[in-house]
């Protein structure tokens, strides 16, 4: 069949999260500039984000019009396509899913396919485990966004050809629509709900104990710094999305301090910015501490995740910085977020450059800069003005 697209680039794109669409405009941005693909195709949910680059759309409705929709239009994308770029995230952790990305490599192209700035595991069992290693065999090129996912893909595939690169985001800061603000007032806080499993269930009771011990913090906070108060909403999804704890906490904190509502905004760019007018950044979100880190902002981490910790351990961020998400000590915290405040520039060890030199590691099947990006205009003209 007549190959129309150079890259069909797939990932968990509009599904009104913040994180996700960064790595999606990283995605499209990247393989056009760094690989000269400009004809990409996009698997992506109706909530699409309006990212100002040039891609075809594969739309998947949510919910699917018939059964095995979704699977049908990802195959007809794969077999249209040159190759498969699967752009960013925790993607290789389910068999049903790593084998369907199998599938889509094997109707394009196994060698040209990349998997970019991923995380895996943990599996959900050892037959994802098994999958998993066969996909890392199969893809062409495999960029992992983190030492405990290098580490593990070497483990199970030792002959994949297995780079140990970052996070797609920082590719960001490249971007010629990147800015950030010039004044820097108030505090910034971001929290989603803690998850009990892949369907979004949550526990109510829990759930209220952490807006109510939050509630607390941030009184305690505005009324030490006297900074104004923010809540950033950066999943959007009617069920899941972070919502529900900004409302809970501007009900708790009615009449008590007064919280503006940011909501959720799909152009990851604009978030960036809007992030880089605070003095300090307290966030649950993943890309949330990494969109501060790239503004310069100091954030305190409220982690839930393993990825968060392994993103603080990547960065940088001193451990007085860091909390778990779900039992922190308030005076602590307080203090934490009081001290951030006070900083002139960003808490993280970890230089913005070095972590674009290696995010760019994704975008080299053989791992050598020089042979794909020493005649590349658009990288020169860029480390011209570094």
């Amino acid at each position: 069949m007549f190959k129309r697209y150079d890259a069909y680039i797939v990932g968990y794109y509009g599904m009104r999260n913040s994180g996700d669409d960064a790595l999606m405009l990283a995605s499209i941005w990247g393989a056009q500039k760094l690989l000269g693909l400009n004809r990409v195709k996009v698997a992506c949910s109706e909530h699409t984000p309006d990212l100002g680059v040039e891609w075809t759309k594969n739309l998947l409705p949510t919910p699917p019009q018939f059964r095995g929709q979704h699977r049908a239009k990802h195959y007809l994308a794969a077999t249209q396509s040159n190759r498969l770029i699967f752009g960013g995230g925790s993607v290789l952790h389910t068999e049903k899913d790593i084998e369907m990305k199998r599938h889509l490599m094997k109707l394009s192209s196994k060698s040209k396919s990349m998997a970019i700035g991923i995380g895996i595991g943990p599996f959900e069992n050892k037959r994802a485990q098994n999958s998993c290693a066969k996909f890392l065999n199969e893809c062409g090129f495999v960029g992992l966004r983190d030492q405990q996912s290098y580490e593990l893909a070497l483990k199970i595939a030792p002959n994949a050809n297995l780079h140990n690169s970052f996070d797609l985001a920082p590719l960001l800061s490249w971007h010629p629509e990147f800015k950030t603000a010039q004044k820097r007032e108030g505090i910034l806080f971001n929290l989603c709900p803690l998850a009990l499993n892949a369907f979004g269930m949550t526990d109510s009771m829990n759930e209220a104990k952490r807006v109510s011990n939050m509630a607390q913090v941030i009184e305690a906070v505005h009324k030490n710094t006297g900074q104004p108060i923010s809540v950033m909403d950066m999943n959007g999804h009617d069920l899941y999305g972070d919502w529900q704890l900004s409302t809970a906490l501007s009900e708790k904190l009615a009449g008590r301090v007064p919280l503006e509502v940011i909501p959720y905004n799909s152009n990851p760019l604009q978030v960036i910015n809007k992030i880089s007018s605070f003095k300090s950044v307290v966030s649950m979100r993943l890309h949330g501490n990494i969109f501060a880190y790239l503004a310069g902002v100091p954030t305190v981490a409220l982690n839930y995740h393993r990825k968060c910790w392994q993103w603080c351990d990547q960065a940088g961020i001193p451990e007085e910085y860091q909390f778990h998400a779900k039992q922190f000590d308030k005076v602590e915290l307080v203090e934490a977020i009081e001290e951030s405040t006070l900083l002139n520039s960003g808490n993280q060890a970890l230089d913005v450059e070095v972590a674009v030199n290696n995010s760019l590691k994704n975008w080299s099947f053989k791992h050598e800069e020089h042979r794909i990006f020493s005649r590349n205009p658009f990288v020169q003209q860029r480390k011209a003005h570094c």
